[in-house]
């Protein structure tokens, strides 16, 4: 084999195997190919969805705080509206901290597969990769509490961190061509 084609093979080790396999017999869209694989920005969709992931996971959970205050109180009343710069602040710190371990395995998940946005399957893709890092990361993290898979909550909290997988895919992903 040539130098070239080895440093290709290198660099394809990390890309789309469905994508390789349909341009092999083609060494210009092999070319293209590693192109694409070459400007793939792994690192800042992994750094993006650390930083970003859980803060708008706890973000999400905004509407739930609003209308369980709402309920509470019996309606509207001004310490709502004055709780709420200080709660969307502890939303977003509070996602920060407990969703660091599911925004790190979603985006070392999406950005090592160098997955793309732009089409329903691939957001349904990465709402999948979310929701069952989530879950994952729950189960880990309360291993001795006997957590139940198909507890409400559980799923619930997992397709938040699905969610905030797709808005963080929407905003950070590159789309596809």
């Amino acid at each position: 084999m040539e130098k070239n084609q080895d440093d290709t093979i290198d660099h394809l080790n990390h890309y789309d195997s469905n994508k390789l396999i349909d341009n092999l017999d083609n060494p210009d869209n092999l070319d293209q190919l590693l192109a694409d694989a070459q400007e793939y920005p792994t690192n800042t969709v992994i750094k993006k969805y650390l930083l970003m992931g859980g803060p708008i996971g706890g973000l999400l959970l905004l509407p739930f705080f609003i209308i369980m205050e709402i309920i509470e109180d019996g309606g509207v009343k001004l310490s709502l509206i004055l709780n709420i710069v200080p709660t969307i602040i502890s939303l977003a710190v509070a996602g920060l901290i407990l969703g660091f371990p599911p925004s790190l395995i979603t985006g070392v998940t999406v950005g090592t597969a160098q997955l793309h946005f732009g089409s329903v399957k691939q957001g349904i893709t990465i709402f999948i990769i979310g929701f069952v890092s989530t879950i994952v990361s729950i189960f880990v993290f309360n291993s001795e509490r006997g957590v139940n898979v198909l507890d409400e909550m559980v799923l619930a909290i997992g397709a938040v961190g699905g969610l905030s997988a797709i808005i963080c895919g929407i905003l950070f992903v590159p789309k596809s061509k």
